[in-house]
């Protein structure tokens, strides 16, 4: 079982929504309440209700569309082009409405899904873009979460794990750090 079917599973078995752990960082109060869908598992009606948001709120919405697809259970290589598709057009809306953090929120993501479909070289990249800006910025929190998808993310393969371990090690100190 992959790491984003057990966190399906586990959610629905418990009846715990996936959006706070997904969403970590968006801190919108009516994020949730607009965002049954993704629990509800259609994303038909996020996009329905996608033309009735404007600015940070259609913004979010997007970053969620590609993250549902990026976290998709079992089928992921089916979904890896919609969840692309999404991301980019996030971290494009992002740049308009200048939002940076959102902007580093879908970057994270986005290098997710490439390390997940076994594109390294791209993954990489975006992931050590994404982690130098985050260190300017000061968001420990994306930093954190991108070190964590690095870790749980990239191949198991007896090379990455030395690797692997150091990033989820740093992860787990940023983490404490923010008393997370």
């Amino acid at each position: 079982v992959g790491l984003d079917s057990g966190l399906l599973y586990t959610s629905r078995s418990l009846g715990l929504s996936r959006l706070p752990l997904i969403a970590e960082g968006m801190n919108d109060p009516g994020l949730v309440a607009r965002s049954k869908w993704f629990d509800q598992r259609d994303p038909r009606a996020a996009n329905r209700l996608l033309s009735q948001l404007t600015g940070k709120k259609q913004l979010q919405q997007v970053i969620l569309l590609g993250a549902y697809y990026a976290f998709e259970n079992n089928n992921f290589q089916l979904y890896a082009d919609s969840s692309e598709h999404y991301l980019n057009r996030a971290i494009t809306l992002s740049k308009t409405l200048d939002e940076p953090l959102l902007r580093r929120q879908a970057q994270s993501i986005l290098g997710k899904v490439y390390v997940q479909a076994g594109e390294f070289i791209k993954g990489n990249a975006v992931f050590n873009h994404l982690i130098l800006e985050c260190q300017q910025a000061g968001d420990k929190l994306t930093e954190a979460k991108a070190l964590a998808y690095l870790g749980l993310y990239t191949a198991y393969a007896p090379a990455t794990t030395g690797e692997r371990i150091a990033w989820l090690h740093k992860a787990a100190n940023l983490y404490r750090e923010l008393g997370n």
